[in-house]
Order: structure tokens, then C-alpha cells, then sequence
């Protein structure tokens, strides 16, 4: 199950070799990857199976929900069962399979085809804010910008930073009123699996300590930009 985090592609070739090999089914997270491909592929289509999100902060959405991206006919008619409450007729309430209430509105779905007729601009605006913010930050040393792989075409769904303090970062923005997010805690510590993983996770633990994202929202003016980077640069200038 390879994610493709943050907007950027996992190596799909390595995924892909190895799934082949061990005679295994690859299920991509392609939840922040719309726009996103590798070696020219988009994300979400070397699979068996994609899913795309699109929840309200992701690159285009209709609120809430998501979809399911496959080839192959029989998993396809799973799915759809499964999203129908486990009936094979929906006009029917007879339910062959355990399934759930996945379904996705007529209402949704106009947001999400409104939303697709803006996907080229969005896209485009998104990698202007990235680039703003590598400019802007560029000479600050005490900020790092994650590696982006030659091989594939990335999206930022969020804009990252590495740093060594994040949290202090964080609440000194946020007394500027710029809210700003950590990384994902990492999944061996969440309470709900903590007993039951096991084994040293250092990059999670790496990622966490150090990642911090900025406000990316395509509606962000320049001079926002520049504001929220401004006042970065002001933290490091006292914080040193």
C-alpha cells in the first residue's frame, strides 16, 4: 500500500517490482495525489486499486468522500456492492453482502465535476505557492524544503517545512494569526496501536520532530505569501 504523501509520488517502479515478485496486490493511497504522476503515469493507476479523497483541504473536493480507481471489473463490482450497503440491486433491499453507507450525493458529485473543469488552474496555482514559498525561504538556514524526485511530477497538496522546533515555530505563527500544521503523528504511538506495533519507526519519529506545514490554499494571495514567510524569517532572526 504506497502513499503518495503530500503531493509527491512513491517510487512506483520499486512498488511495483516487488509486488510482482512476491505475487502481490498493490492498493495505492493516492488520497493527496491528484495531479501527481511518476515517470509520466499518473498516481493511483499502476495498482489494482486507487483511492483519491476529496475532502475540503485536498486539491479539488466536493466536501467530503473520495474515489476508487481500478481496471479490473470484478474488484470494480465489489466496490460498488460494498459503497450500496452490500446489495447487488439497489432498487432492492436485499443485502447479499456486508457492505456500508458509502454512497456519494448527486449534489457532491456537481461540486466535484465543477471542481474538474478548475483542475488545470488549481494545479498551476498550487506550484506558484510552492515556488513563492522556496523563494522567499531560500536563504533562510534554519528552514528545510523536502527532496522532490526528478521522476515524477509533484502536486503540493501541503506546503513543508523542515525545521528543528516545530511546535515553537507553530505558536509563534499562530500569535500572528497563521495557522499552520504538524506532520502526522506517527502511527506506531497512536494510542489505538501502541501495544500492538512493534519495532523502532526512526523516520516516522524523524518527520515528525521536524515537519511543519504552511497555509497552501489556492485562494492565498502573493502578499500572504510573503506576510506568513516574513514573519518566519522575524522567528529565526529572535529565536537564535
Amino acid at each position: 500500500m504506497p502513499v503518495h504523501i503530500y503531493g509527491q509520488a512513491a517510487d512506483m517502479k520499486a512498488v511495483m517490482k516487488v509486488a510482482k515478485k512476491h505475487n502481490l496486490l498493490v492498493i495505492e493511497d493516492a488520497a493527496q495525489g491528484i495531479g501527481v504522476t511518476f515517470n509520466k503515469k499518473p498516481v493511483g493507476g499502476f495498482g489494482e486499486i486507487g483511492c483519491l479523497s476529496f475532502y475540503a483541504d485536498k486539491i479539488i473536493t466536493t466536501g467530503e468522500g473520495g474515489m476508487i480507481l481500478t481496471n479490473d471489473d470484478t474488484l470494480a463490482k465489489k466496490c460498488i456492492i460494498l459503497l450500496n450497503q452490500g446489495r447487488t440491486d439497489r432498487g432492492q433491499y436485499i443485502h447479499d453482502y456486508m457492505g456500508y453507507n458509502f454512497r456519494m450525493t448527486d449534489l457532491q458529485a456537481g461540486i466535484g465535476l465543477g471542481q474538474l473543469k478548475k483542475l488545470s488552474t488549481i494545479l498551476k496555482r498550487k506550484k506558484k505557492i510552492e515556488k513563492l514559498y522556496r523563494q522567499y525561504l531560500a536563504n533562510v538556514p534554519e528552514v528545510k524544503f523536502s527532496y522532490i524526485n526528478p521522476k515524477g511530477f509533484n502536486v503540493p497538496f501541503r506546503i513543508i517545512i523542515l525545521v528543528g522546533n516545530p511546535q515553537a515555530l507553530l505558536e509563534s505563527l499562530d500569535k500572528d494569526g497563521i495557522k499552520t500544521n504538524r506532520s502526522f503523528y506517527p502511527l506506531h504511538l497512536q494510542p489505538c496501536y501502541k501495544k500492538k506495533v512493534k519495532g523502532d519507526f526512526p523516520n516516522s519519529i524523524f518527520a515528525y520532530e521536524r515537519i511543519l506545514c504552511l497555509p497552501s490554499a489556492v485562494t492565498l494571495t502573493d502578499e500572504e505569501i510573503y506576510y506568513v514567510c516574513k514573519k518566519i524569517k522575524s522567528f529565526f532572526k529572535n529565536y537564535a
